[in-house]
């Protein structure tokens, strides 16, 4: 009597067959945790880069924050200037704009990384929700940073 292969029940529902294309085998323990590991490399990699990036022009991003802000400021006809307190208060805030910025300019490449590591164990029809929701998700992550660094201060201020 011969045996018949076990059949699983993603290969029942006719999946397999359908989206031939699309379908990747599953993969072990062992070769998730080496895909995270190679995702995670790339990410830290985006992040060391674009940080890097920033804190070489830091100066230019300091001074693009500082814009709404004292056009404000002068705009009322106040005399006022930005000042550091404490000796390393320049420095310091001079760095955490420059990770700041760098975070968030690498949260593309980092969000992409992610996406290539969970897009491995989904189905088609789920790809094309994510494939939707992806730019939209953008969208919004873009208009929220111009929603801070633009409008926010403007409505803090009252000035709009």
């Amino acid at each position: 009597m011969k045996r018949q292969p076990k059949i699983t029940s993603f290969e029942m529902a006719g999946s397999r067959k359908e989206h031939k294309d699309d379908y990747s085998p599953p993969m072990t323990f062992g070769e998730h945790i080496e895909e995270f590991r190679k995702r995670l490399i790339y990410i830290l990699l985006g992040l060391a880069i674009s940080i890097i990036i920033c804190l070489v022009s830091g100066p230019k991003i300091v001074a693009y924050l500082r814009t709404p802000y004292m056009s404000i400021i002068s705009s009322e006809g106040l005399d006022l200037h930005l000042q550091s307190l404490a000796a390393s208060d320049g420095f310091i805030t001079y760095v955490q704009v420059s990770i700041l910025a760098g975070l968030f300019i690498a949260a593309p490449w980092t969000f992409y990384q992610l996406w290539l590591f969970v897009a491995a164990g989904l189905h088609p029809a789920e790809k094309q929700l994510v494939k939707f929701a992806a730019p939209t998700s953008a969208r919004l992550f873009v208009s929220g940073g111009f929603f801070l660094l633009r409008l926010l201060p403007h409505l803090h201020y009252g000035s709009l």
